[in-house]
């Protein structure tokens, strides 16, 4: 006896041709996501968030741990907003709205089409994760007292160095005066 919405087989039908439907739309859109991917390799993409991190990784300094404060929330959610706005971009120049976008972002996540595709979705999943945020910036922070301890060091040597040079001219001058 068939079902109120229909048989079994009707409803089997109907399913197979949504699939087949949203796996035609993703081949026909695949391009989109390739495009986004390689975004994440240009100066577009690399210079604003590099730039961003840069700026901010300062406030994460000890960062390590479970405190999480108001300025870091507020830090995360620019860095969010950023990533947003340069997406969207990126989408409008290729003529993609951001809900036909969020689809395809939906269909490669739950179907897993291809290592490179769901590249990009991981890459964008992981903007929501505040806790690999944190991460991020904390170890961009000691990164940057790294370079910058090492210049300093490199500074201090060559002055070091200078001073020795010219200490031995002067030292040589007198010897060869006398």
């Amino acid at each position: 006896m068939a079902a109120a919405g229909g048989s079994d087989a009707e409803k089997e039908a109907l399913q197979l041709a949504l699939a087949a439907s949203a796996n035609s739309y993703y081949k026909e859109k695949e391009w989109v996501l390739d495009a986004v991917r390689g975004l994440f390799s240009s100066r577009r993409w690399l210079v604003p968030l590099d730039s961003f991190v840069d700026a901010n990784c300062v406030i994460f300094a000890g960062g390590e741990g479970n405190v999480n404060t108001l300025e870091h929330k507020q830090i995360f959610q620019a860095f969010r907003e950023l990533i947003d706005t340069t997406l969207q971009q990126v989408l409008t120049d290729l003529g993609i709205s951001m809900a036909d976008f969020a689809a395809m972002f939906d269909l490669v996540r739950s179907n897993a089409q291809g290592t490179q595709q769901q590249q990009v979705c991981e890459i964008l999943a992981q903007v929501e994760d505040f806790g690999r945020f944190k991460a991020m910036m904390v170890k961009r922070n000691r990164e940057v007292h790294l370079e910058v301890r090492l210049a300093l060091m490199g500074r201090a040597g060559n002055e070091v160095a200078g001073n020795e040079v010219a200490g031995n001219e002067v030292a040589g001058n007198e010897v060869a005066g006398n």
